[in-house]
Formats: C-alpha cells, sequence, structure tokens
C-alpha cells in the first residue's frame, strides 16, 4: 500500500480526448477544408486518424488533450 501513496504518477493519469471518427471528420473539414475516411490509430494520451482523401492522398490528424503542446 506504501507504494501507491509514494507514486508520484498517482492522480496524473493521461485521458485521451473524447472524439470519435465522425468529430474528427467534421473537425478536419472545419479547420482545414479535408475531407475524407478516417481510421483510428492507436495512442495512449491523444487521437490520431488515418486520413486518406478521395484522390487517394493520406496524412494523420492528431487530436490532443489540452494541456499537451
Amino acid at each position: 500500500m506504501q507504494a501507491m501513496r509514494d507514486n508520484p504518477f498517482l492522480g496524473h493519469e493521461h485521458h485521451r480526448p473524447d472524439v470519435g471518427a465522425v468529430e474528427a471528420a467534421r473537425l478536419l473539414h472545419e479547420a482545414f477544408g479535408v475531407s475524407g475516411e478516417l481510421d483510428e490509430l492507436g495512442s495512449h494520451q491523444d487521437r490520431n486518424f488515418r486520413v486518406t482523401t478521395p484522390t487517394g492522398d493520406r496524412f494523420v490528424l492528431k487530436v490532443a488533450r489540452a494541456g499537451l503542446g
């Protein structure tokens, strides 16, 4: 039990933004004027989506949680 009280990371867990593919697609279009198919990629502290545009271009959209730069 002592180890848990001495853990400097306790209370500083990283919670990923609550953003799904539909919301990410809306943000992508509003911020960059881009649309495409989104596939979520894995991440521990943010949301990453592989975007494939109708012309076949591919890139990553990162939605970081507030407070991370």
